[in-house]
């Protein structure tokens, strides 16, 4: 995209990032841009840090590749953990066991609830969820 003419957009998000010493936030819908514009904003202003906020992994990967070593990306929830992390003081790691712990507590609980289901008195499915009726006399 660096090749190719800008969007009037574009070249006022580059105006605004080189003429000002203000922050910018970027917000647009997917395959807009925002990414080829940013390129465009790192290799502009080279000396400052550029915080890239992306919603998903997979996003994060492909930017990364393609930005500068002065821009940062992250995923929204990475940078959430990694402000909590720092708030915590302590290094965190992730439980690799604990998925696989998690998912045979929620099968044992499922077990026992069924178990307890068999045990219990049959439903009574009326057909009119428990509501009286009145019938009608003939006429």
């Amino acid at each position: 995209m660096l090749d190719k003419p800008h969007t009037n957009e574009q070249l006022a998000i580059l105006s605004a990032a080189t003429e000002s010493g203000d922050n910018l936030m970027l917000n647009a819908l997917a395959g807009t841009g925002k990414t080829s514009t940013l390129e465009l904003v790192e290799r502009a202003i080279k000396a400052k840090p550029i915080l890239y906020l992306v919603f998903n992994k997979k996003n994060a990967d492909e930017a990364t590749e393609r930005m500068l070593s002065t821009t940062t990306v992250r995923t929204f929830n990475s940078l959430g953990h990694r402000i909590w992390a720092a708030s915590q003081s302590k290094n965190l790691r992730l439980n690799a066991k604990k998925s696989a712990r998690t998912y045979d507590s929620m099968r044992r609980s499922q077990a026992i609830f069924c178990e307890n289901l068999s045990k219990s008195p049959p439903l009574d499915l009326n057909p009119n969820f428990g509501i009286p009726t009145t019938k009608s006399s003939p006429e």
